[in-house]
């Protein structure tokens, strides 16, 4: 469970930090909660979504950093610790396109038209490897 991203307590922007720069990072794992519709996902979904788009695992820190920009910046929102992109997080993911691979890039330009706000998510003790290992057993690694 992870206190500082429910809708009633979200994540805290952090409001004194200068508007940051949306990275393919960024655009990453917005694609990989974008990839579990309107009913989003847990963790472990969103970690296996970002290995099958990128072969590549985001660590605890890229996660919470991330996340919860993404959540500060109003792209996606968290709701029963399930993941899902908001209506502007859709619009923005709809507009991915190319080799699958290298969509993240595709969508820098449109995310630049929203401002990045620094956020964080605070993953309760163990979570996140919780969720690394779920992913693990699902995919038979």
């Amino acid at each position: 469970m992870h206190e500082a991203v429910r809708q009633d307590d979200a994540v805290t922007p952090n409001d004194s930090a200068a508007a940051g720069t949306w990275t393919t990072r960024d655009a990453w794992l917005l694609l990989s909660i974008g990839d579990h519709g309107r009913h989003g996902c847990r963790l472990s979904r969103v970690i296996g979504s970002a290995d099958v788009r990128n072969h590549d695992i985001p660590t605890e820190s890229e996660c919470a950093s991330i996340i919860g920009s993404l959540i500060a910046s109003g792209l996606v929102e968290v709701k029963d610790d399930r993941y899902r992109v908001t209506p502007t997080g859709k619009d923005i993911v709809k507009l991915a396109s190319g080799e699958f691979f290298l969509q993240s890039r595709t969508l820098l330009p449109p995310l630049a038209e929203n401002r990045r706000v620094e956020g964080n998510v605070n993953f309760a003790d163990g979570e996140f490897d919780e969720a690394f290992q779920a992913y693990r057993h699902r995919a038979g690694l």
